[in-house]
């Protein structure tokens, strides 16, 4: 499990202040190990996960850049982009090869099942299924469960809610520096 832009103190603070009990019992029961990551420049999560995932980053100068040799802006949360991206790293020997699994990642670190993966949206699986969507049942399994879909609109709405709120406690304290937090923001955040 990789934590995208969770320093390792912040965590450690959040583990031993009891705000993240499921880690702190995973850690505490020795089922799981925590380990922090010092990203390579770029820090982006791109140039991170390639390194977690596959062991190299050197693919991934920055989060876009000009290709010399494709003539064109590289993007790498582009799913076109991440997949030419992963193509380039891939050596069948990742960090989850062997029949390991990626949920919500850039990259799939050459996992045998692939969900919600950037790389794999615009791949096809052996039965022509989209990878990176997830193939067959156990995907549209998420979504089949009322209770689980239910749950997650739920949670998105009151994501969004909670987003709203915040902006508006930036304002009335007028905290600064502070980023515009309407529109898509919202959405995204949900």
């Amino acid at each position: 499990m990789q934590l995208d832009g969770v320093g390792a103190p912040v965590l450690a603070a959040a583990m031993e202040a009891g705000l993240a009990p499921t880690m702190q019992r995973w850690v505490a029961s020795g089922s799981h190990v925590w380990a922090p990551w010092w990203a390579r420049v770029p820090s982006t999560t791109p140039a991170s996960q390639a390194g977690l995932l596959h062991g190299d980053s050197s693919q991934v100068p920055a989060f876009r850049w000009w290709d010399r040799d494709l003539g064109r802006l590289v993007v790498t949360n582009h799913p076109a982009d991440a997949a030419l991206v992963e193509q380039r790293l891939a050596d069948g020997n990742g960090l989850l090869s062997g029949g390991g699994t990626a949920i919500s990642t850039m990259f799939s670190g050459d996992a045998t099942r692939a969900y919600l993966v950037m790389s794999r949206t615009r791949t096809r699986g052996r039965h022509g299924e989209r990878a990176g969507l997830g193939p067959g049942a156990s995907f549209v399994g998420f979504f089949a469960g009322p209770f689980v879909l239910t749950r997650a609109v739920g949670l998105s709405l009151g994501e969004m809610v909670k987003e709203l709120y915040q902006a508006r406690r930036q304002r009335v304290r007028d905290v600064r520096p502070r980023i515009s937090r309407g529109g898509w923001f919202v959405v995204l955040r949900g």
